[in-house]
């Protein structure tokens, strides 16, 4: 596989044109352009793949019904289909429907994906394996912005913003193998999560923000064998759970929970941290937490199965005043100076097992309206 072949599209002319070149982009004077594109302007390559570039920040819009490959056939694993966008803003308006449901190998990368009402932004099925969504912003859902169902393994979410939705990032079913990397989840203007991020087996979440309040919870962890390593889960008096490794599924075995930092839950019933070990272990180091009601509670009847390695109890160090620099405000914008931490202390060297900040390792916002943040990865579509 070299690079795919390259088609653009500008949304923002309302007439039939063009060749689909960076000089020349296809426009149409109704419908989805990138659906036109799909079933008359690409002839599928199945060695290399193919990318469909939005070149204008006018969205396309699918009218209801969401992108299908009928005609266009079924990306493969080294020959995927890529939507992006060259410009900021550039995006997708679901107008009411899913953007995205079922086919593997289809590659999202800085865009604005959004209105898709009851159902889920993107929403994967038993066949939407290595469907990447990257440095994109997703918001206005009911339900979830990427919800998956079924064995719909390894897909990677990284440097993405999400909002004003019920749910982040939820997978169910058999489905593992996820990676949740850099995003930042907060509260929106017309919507508050119920929950930002749930995860089965053989899954990662690694240096997410998530910028909370009232009921929300920030992370669930299902079933077994995951890693949440590196988040910063901030509420402003909330009454849920930052991280909830406890649940009923096989009571989340044999995950490693490392070097977050919890705060804010302080409402009624606020929680920091939710642990539980069943027949299996659970391993626990370098983790913080500050002003929540309750900062840990862990089910004592099986905390011989807790393996800790830094000496707190239960892997998790209950700081006396707050770890974070807050700086401005504590919104989506102003992420680096707020959630920074204080220039002392065990946030700032406590990481396990070599030292180093506790919770997300933060850059500046990109420009996209999302950001790749998990050092050794650049920031937004520029970057």
């Amino acid at each position: 596989m070299t690079a795919p072949n390259k088609y653009y599209i500008d949304c923002s002319v309302a007439s039939d044109g063009g060749a689909g070149t960076i000089g020349d982009p296809w426009t149409r004077a109704s419908g989805s352009k990138i659906q036109w594109a799909l079933d008359s302007g690409i002839t599928r390559d199945a060695t290399d793949g193919d990318e469909i570039i939005l070149t204008s920040t006018t969205h396309d819009t699918l009218g209801g019904t969401k992108l299908t490959f009928t005609t266009y056939g079924t990306p493969g694993f080294d020959a995927p289909l890529l939507i992006t966008g060259s410009v900021v803003g550039a995006g997708i308006d679901g107008g009411g429907a899913s953007i995205h449901s079922g086919s593997q190998a289809v590659h999202f990368r800085g865009l604005q994906l959004h209105n898709s009402g009851a159902n889920a932004i993107v929403n994967s099925t038993s066949s939407s394996y290595l469907s990447p969504i990257m440095d994109c912003e997703l918001y206005d859902s009911t339900d979830a912005a990427w919800r998956t169902t079924g064995n719909t393994n390894y897909s990677l979410a990284a440097g993405n913003w999400v909002h004003d939705c019920t749910y982040g990032f939820i997978v169910a079913g058999s489905a593992g193998g996820f990676h949740i990397y850099g995003n930042v989840f907060s509260n929106g203007a017309t919507r508050d999560f119920t929950t930002c991020v749930k995860v089965p087996s053989h899954s990662e979440v690694v240096e997410n923000v998530f910028i909370l309040s009232g009921a929300s919870h920030g992370i669930e962890v299902a079933l077994f064998a995951s890693r949440v390593v590196g988040n910063t889960v901030f509420s402003v008096a909330g009454t849920g759970t930052g991280i909830n490794a406890s649940t009923t599924e096989s009571e989340s075995l044999n995950d490693f929970i490392a070097n977050n930092y919890v705060e804010g839950f302080s409402g009624a019933g606020g929680l920091g941290y939710q642990l539980k070990a069943a027949s299996r272990y659970k391993h626990l180091a370098g983790n913080a937490a500050h002003n929540n009601t309750t900062n840990v509670t862990v089910d004592v009847s099986d905390s011989g199965l807790m393996r800790v390695y830094d000496g707190e109890t239960y892997g998790v160090e209950i700081l006396g005043a707050t770890g974070l620099a807050k700086v401005g405000a504590a919104t989506y914008a102003n992420l680096a100076a707020y959630f920074a931490p204080v220039s002392s202390g065990a946030m700032l060297t406590g990481r396990w097992p070599f030292g180093g900040i506790k919770g997300a390792i933060l850059s500046a916002p990109a420009a996209a309206g999302g950001l790749l943040r998990h050092p050794g990865m650049s920031g937004g579509i520029n970057g």
